[in-house]
């Protein structure tokens, strides 16, 4: 799941076969040969179980632990390209701006960095810009030029997971069950009948368990970094 998340790639169609020491391909559907094949694009990562007892809840939690560092990464369409800053920034702010604006997980050499850079990379979390709607979010000026507002989103290694209420005491106990807390995760359970959490605790953790439709509860698992 992880390498389909991670490395998409194009591949030859299961119909397909690729004949050694030759170039061209062998289609078992219409019995021809041929030099390009028919391809497609690797999906996304997914688990395909719908009875109980196949370790669907067991994958995610090791998915979790396994992407503890990695920062999400923003779409190609809304990269900030055009810098927004209107002062010089220091060299060691430019090295927090580019580690940030690249998705580098520099949580897994959080070990081996100084208090100092910690420090800095966590007062300054990554971002990218998404435009609203014209037809909703145009703002005209007295200069009678439209102005075109944009949400800001943030960056963070959280990873949410959503569930019905029944199911919410099943991924504690699995939780409880499998992760070593005190070497690896912290669990803490959070009282809240806040819908939304606000984006500082959300840069601490490492994932995010709430009920679904009522989010009366949160559960969080922050990292010892």
């Amino acid at each position: 799941m992880y390498i389909n998340e991670s490395d998409r790639r194009y591949s030859d169609m299961p119909h397909i076969l690729r004949l050694k020491g030759h170039i061209s391909t062998f289609d078992t559907y219409s019995l021809t040969f041929s030099r390009t094949s028919e391809v497609y694009r690797s999906p996304r990562g997914g688990i395909l179980a719908e009875n109980m007892g196949l370790g669907k809840t067991l994958i995610c939690l090791a998915l979790i632990a396994l992407t503890r560092a990695e920062t999400s990464v923003p779409p190609d369409s809304h990269l900030v390209k055009a810098s927004r800053d209107y002062h010089v920034l220091s060299l060691a702010e430019q090295c927090v701006r580019y580690i940030n604006r690249k998705s580098i997980p520099w949580r897994e050499y959080a070990n081996t960095l100084s208090e100092s850079c910690l420090k800095r990379l966590r007062e300054s979390p990554g971002y990218f810009y998404i435009r609203k709607q014209d037809n909703l979010t145009k703002k005209f000026s007295t200069r009678k030029r439209p102005m075109i507002q944009e949400m800001k989103y943030w960056l963070s290694p959280t990873t949410l997971i959503v569930c019905p209420d029944n199911l919410f005491p099943q991924w504690v106990g699995e939780i409880n069950k499998h992760v070593k807390k005190e070497q690896y995760l912290s669990l803490k359970i959070h009282q809240s009948s806040l819908i939304c959490l606000l984006p500082d605790s959300l840069f601490s953790t490492t994932s995010s368990c709430s009920p679904h439709p009522h989010l009366h509860q949160n559960l969080k698992i922050q990292t010892h970094l």
